[in-house]
């Protein structure tokens, strides 16, 4: 039978007692338990009355919300495709999960005051606003278009499913994107297209971030507050254009491995960088103090000319001792030791140089040493002659090349 609600009367109703009845009137019609009958139908309620529905528990909507003008989930978890719940005016203190089933999603009129709430893209193209609250979206593939608005927003994608076509925006509030997998990422999906996000959270896997040229890279940097990548063995790396400089690595200490371009690249090691830089292709120069010559190892890569400048002070010495580390350099071709201070006694103390040491800088193959004249008296190698070249027994000629073991040490005096 019909039920008629007149104006200043307000009826209370278990969702299943109005499930498919005709309803007329101008009065109040509050709707209880919707998630024990989620599939009423309530498309013979006149839209003259004012029908508010309330939902208390965990279940799929999968009635038409025809004619509801507010829908309240007090409590519980809602799950709805977006084509049901349309731009619904949506209250409550529960949460809301919507999935995606159509081009558009529109969450404008959803109250902040929710608990979670979570949108399950498709994979097609989908234009996304999300609401005032803190928002979950789950991206899928697709060209899509997402402005989460207010609230902490928290995107979270594959890294194949992030492109340049897609338009992703944090709006206001705290907003954090995801990346759930592992890949050879290019910045500019991560940049172009992407904003207002303020922390990006790399794959717990091995990372691989690419840049095009110190800007791709500065930009990458630049947009995001925080950069987080605590998990995995992970990478910057440039392609071909030539770095040069001191790179500021300030939010980006969680990256293990820096791997150079394939050009000619000089750059300047200050102590923020990961600490495995990779020189890859290309005659490069890696400049640094000495002080830090713990923080990194550094391969020169396939270059011919690789070079190591130091500057700075050595490690005092009191008796003669082997040069660095041998662990800090491979493949590299030259070492400049101009720019330091060779920390010794006097000049019958040296640093020495030895077949081991050398062999370990340069994968078994000659090393040529730039220094000044006074610091030849202050370094030491013993030749496959016998000799012992230490400024005092015996002293290097410029341009000489020096047979130590399985190497050569090649003399160049500034």
């Amino acid at each position: 039978s019909n039920v008629s609600i007149n104006s200043g009367i307000t009826l209370n109703a278990d969702a299943s007692k109005v499930n498919g009845k005709t309803i007329n009137g101008s009065g109040i019609l509050n709707i209880t338990n919707l998630d024990a009958t989620p599939n009423a139908n309530f498309s013979n309620i006149a839209s003259s009355l004012t029908v508010n529905a309330d939902w208390s528990g965990a279940g799929t909507l999968t009635s038409n919300l025809t004619n509801i003008d507010t829908l309240n989930i007090s409590s519980g978890t809602m799950s709805v495709s977006d084509s049901i719940l349309g731009s619904q005016i949506v209250t409550g203190n529960g949460n809301l999960i919507v999935n995606a089933n159509d081009s558009s999603i529109n969450l404008s009129n959803v109250s902040s005051s929710l608990g979670n709430v979570t949108i399950n893209d498709s994979s097609s193209n989908v234009n996304i606003i999300g609401s005032s609250g803190n928002d979950i979206l789950n991206l899928s593939s697709g060209n899509d278009i997402a402005n989460l608005a207010a609230g902490n927003d928290t995107l979270n994608v594959d890294i194949n499913n992030l492109n340049t076509t897609d338009t992703l925006n944090g709006g206001t509030g705290n907003d954090t994107l995801n990346l759930n997998t592992s890949e050879n990422i290019y910045s500019e999906s991560l940049v172009n297209n992407v904003s207002n996000f303020e922390t990006l959270n790399m794959s717990s896997g091995d990372d691989i971030v690419n840049f095009n040229d110190l800007n791709s890279f500065n930009n990458f940097k630049q947009e995001f507050t925080n950069i987080v990548d605590a998990g995995g063995n992970d990478t910057l790396a440039f392609e071909n254009i030539a770095i040069i400089g001191n790179l500021d690595f300030t939010n980006l200490n969680e990256f293990e491995n820096l791997n150079l371009s394939s050009a000619n690249d000089n750059i300047n090691l200050s102590g923020d960088e990961p600490s495995n830089i990779n020189g890859l292709g290309g005659d490069d120069t890696f400049s640094l103090d000495f002080s830090n010559i713990d923080n990194f190892i550094i391969d020169g890569g396939a270059g011919s000319e690789d070079k190591i400048k130091l500057s700075g002070t050595a490690d005092a010495i009191s008796n003669d001792t082997a040069f660095g580390h041998s662990n800090s350099f491979n493949n590299i071709e030259q070492l400049d030791i101009t720019g330091l201070n060779l920390n010794t006694t006097d000049t019958t103390t040296e640093h020495e140089f030895t077949n081991s040491l050398i062999s370990s800088w340069t994968n078994g193959h000659s090393l040529t040493l730039r220094l000044s004249q006074a610091q030849t008296e202050r370094i030491k190698f013993t030749a496959n002659d016998g000799k012992t070249y230490d400024g005092d027994s015996n002293s290097v000629i410029d341009g000489t090349t020096y047979n130590i073991g399985s190497v050569e040490l090649i003399i160049d005096i500034a």
